[in-house]
């Protein structure tokens, strides 16, 4: 699929991809990860996780690149690239921030509503304590604490039958909001995608290094990984023990792995780029 002389940009889900859905471990994809590193290839976590989340997890994946938070809703690109400040962008914690969404508490009075319509159906990540998140999720109450500091999407814990949860999307559609699935929670935000995101960034690339002919590959899990799977020249599914692969409108350029999250990660990666086992 990667033709002589194009140049990777690698966007990746994180949680069931290139982590472990269960303890977030690393080890089988480490080897891939640091070829890639080596050869200058870029490795764009692309996530629902949090800034805060990523702030800590990039220097223990050995990466400095651009991420992508809270499923697209902003980019972050790492003062140490140098640039001059990409349009639209504002200065945050030694990064050019991107927002493409709205602030997540221009969706707090619509989800009020929604609790009276699906009354014990759903509870809200952010009403949880540190503790709780770590039991719901595997973290640690330190990364649980940091899950907690989101800005632009409120994840919801689904409580009710699946019948509930199709009318919850729907209603919360009608007041404007995108309703992703993810491995553990919806997210509730505003009409910012992974996809989209990841197109702004492909864009910068480009202008930054017009020389280079960038091919991107896209990895994910989970429904909320759609738009990036059916933007990247290449859509890489991640196989999951918690359900079935994203549908998606496309069939050309679609690679499936055989084995599960990060095993799948490296098994589908090495064949994309020819690496050697």
């Amino acid at each position: 699929m990667l033709r002589l002389g194009q140049h990777p940009i690698v966007f990746t889900d994180l949680d069931g991809t290139l982590l472990d859905h269960n303890d977030y471990r690393t080890d089988a994809v480490e080897p891939v990860l640091t070829t890639l590193i080596q050869a200058g290839i870029p490795v764009i976590p692309t996530t629902s996780k949090t800034f805060s989340e990523l702030q800590s997890l990039m220097p223990k994946l050995r990466l400095n690149t651009p991420f992508i938070v809270e499923n697209g809703a902003a980019l972050f690109i790492p003062k140490e690239m140098r640039l001059n400040p990409p349009q639209g962008c504002d200065s945050i914690d030694g990064y050019w921030r991107k927002s493409f969404t709205q602030h997540r508490r221009h969706w707090q009075p619509y989800i009020e509503q929604a609790k009276h319509e699906f009354e014990g159906c759903f509870r809200l990540m952010t009403k949880m304590s540190a503790g709780e998140v770590a039991k719901l999720t595997g973290l640690s109450e330190e990364e649980s604490k940091q899950a907690l500091q989101r800005d632009y999407g409120e994840p919801v814990k689904w409580l009710g039958n699946a019948e509930q949860e199709q009318q919850f999307i729907v209603y919360m559609q009608q007041q404007g909001a995108t309703v992703l699935k993810g491995g553990r929670f919806l997210h509730i935000g505003g009409r910012a995608q992974k996809g989209i995101a990841m197109a702004w960034l492909i864009a910068m690339y480009q202008q930054i290094d017009r020389s280079k002919d960038w091919f991107s590959i896209a990895l994910g899990d989970s429904h909320n990984d759609i738009s990036m799977l059916e933007a990247a020249d290449v859509a890489i599914r991640i196989r999951s023990q918690h359900h079935d692969f994203p549908i998606l409108n496309r069939e050309q350029g679609v690679l499936d792995s055989h084995q599960y999250g990060p095993q799948g990660w490296a098994e589908c990666m090495k064949k994309i780029l020819l690496l050697d086992e």
